[in-house]
């Protein structure tokens, strides 16, 4: 039996579409991966500095509470110092969610490539 090289390359002209749909998904897979990756890491960024500024905060509130029946300018120092590390906490804090709010579902771009090659490939309805 001898098969028309019509159908052969059809076939792999079929396969060669495949593999190439795969490909570019996997490289939007990837990228999706990268993006998530990089919000993880801002936002770790984010809670260890208010995580930072909070402990300051507290240690100069403490040391604020000692100081305060002692002499003249050293508790509007050290006060200031511990409001400006709280505030700068509290917009760490805002930031970080802000940030993670903001954030899309994960390989939103990926599922939706899918969700259009499913339909494509759908044999039609009747």
């Amino acid at each position: 039996m001898q098969v028309k090289p019509g159908l052969i390359d059809s076939v792999s002209h079929l396969v060669h579409t495949l593999v190439t749909i795969i490909e570019t998904r996997l490289e939007l897979l990837a990228t999706d991966f990268e993006e998530a990756r990089a919000r993880a890491v801002t936002v770790l960024l984010f809670v260890g500095l208010a995580v930072i500024c909070f402990g300051l905060a507290i240690g100069l509130g403490t040391l604020f509470v000692v100081m305060l029946f002692w002499d003249t300018y050293r508790l509007a120092a050290i006060g200031g110092a511990a409001l400006f590390f709280s505030l700068a906490g509290f917009l760490l804090w805002w930031g970080m969610l802000r940030t993670v709010r903001g954030t899309p579902r994960l390989f939103v771009a990926t599922r939706t490539e899918l969700s259009k090659d499913r339909e494509r490939l759908a044999p039609p309805v009747r």
